[in-house]
């Protein structure tokens, strides 16, 4: 009854964060422009690290102010709600209209013969393998990196948040749209070292460099990828209801997360002993690699037929 009880939690939690990025994230396109999302960004993910540092802070302060471990879950459970509610409240309270006509999920998840659309959907398709890594093997490897000392491992989450919060500072001020694409690049190339360093050394030093180099890595990777995903669907907004797409783009996203985790399971069904890490890392591990291979192979065929037309 417990296992039961414990899915349809999970059930409802997903379809809850469904509803709430979906809103979120057709808020972030609708409120902002070209000349705005870079900042916007920024701002989002210092903002974002800010709260990872206080949180847990925080978090063992309620604890440690309740009668039991128990009771202070549950009341930050009850905070977090009031939380949700209040930035429901905050939600309602934006202006920004987008075309309020009627929109087919179906449509927006085909590729169509639309290249700059089949550009976006491919780009968070291969951006969710990666993803798949952090949601389930990641933070784990760093755990018992540290010997299993949950501060230890406490105070390097909030030394990386910190790591990440600087960078996504520099990030506001040095990425513009000449350069986008090349520390987009960079961004992959270093992602994509931090998990299989973590996985071949497995130890502090690993996840050291694991934690330093994703902090300051991931605002030059993630960055520019949201920005051209929000500038691509923004040419929709004046003919289309941008749910349809923001919809068929999170849906690519969550699709490459779940094979990523299937792909991790199979290896560990079909490779002994911990080679299965060393495969589904090291292979997962490349797949921003192959996405701003694919970004690079766009741009210059997009770029080059422009300069036709002039």
């Amino acid at each position: 009854a417990n296992n039961n009880l414990v899915y349809f939690v999970a059930l409802l939690y997903g379809i809850g964060e469904g509803f709430y990025w979906l809103s979120v994230n057709t808020l972030n396109q609708l409120v902002t422009n070209p000349e705005t999302r870079a900042d916007f960004l920024s701002i989002s993910g210092i903002l974002s690290n800010i709260a990872n540092v206080a949180a847990p802070l925080l978090a063992t302060f309620i604890i440690n102010l309740s009668g039991t471990d128990i009771d202070g879950y549950l009341n930050i459970f009850k905070i977090v709600l009031f939380i949700y509610g209040g930035i429901s409240i905050l939600g309602l309270m934006i202006k920004e209209k987008g075309n309020p006509v009627k929109f087919s999920v179906l449509k927006s998840l085909s590729f169509q013969k639309d290249k700059q659309w089949r550009y976006v959907l491919l780009s968070y398709f291969f951006y969710g393998f990666r993803d798949s890594l952090i949601l389930s093997l990641t933070g784990l490897l760093i755990y018992n990196a540290t010997n299993g000392s949950g501060s230890f491992y406490g105070k390097l989450l909030a030394f990386f948040s910190l790591l990440t919060i600087i960078a996504y500072a520099i990030a506001s001020k040095i990425i513009r749209r000449h350069n986008r694409i090349k520390y987009y690049t960079y961004g992959a190339i270093f992602i994509s070292s931090a998990t299989i360093i973590l996985v071949l050394i497995p130890n502090l030093l690993g996840a050291l460099y694991y934690g330093i180099v994703n902090a300051i890595a991931t605002p030059f990777y993630t960055i520019p990828l949201s920005i051209i995903s929000m500038n691509a669907i923004n040419d929709y907004s004046k003919t289309e209801n941008l749910a349809g797409r923001i919809i068929a783009k999170e849906t690519y996203l969550s699709l490459s997360r779940c094979l990523g985790m299937l792909f991790i399971v199979l290896c560990e069904k079909i490779f002994p002993g911990n080679i299965y890490l060393y495969v589904s890392v090291l292979i997962l591990s490349l797949s921003p690699i192959v996405l701003v291979i694919y970004a690079n192979i766009y741009h210059k065929k997009r770029d080059g037929a422009k300069q036709l037309t002039y």
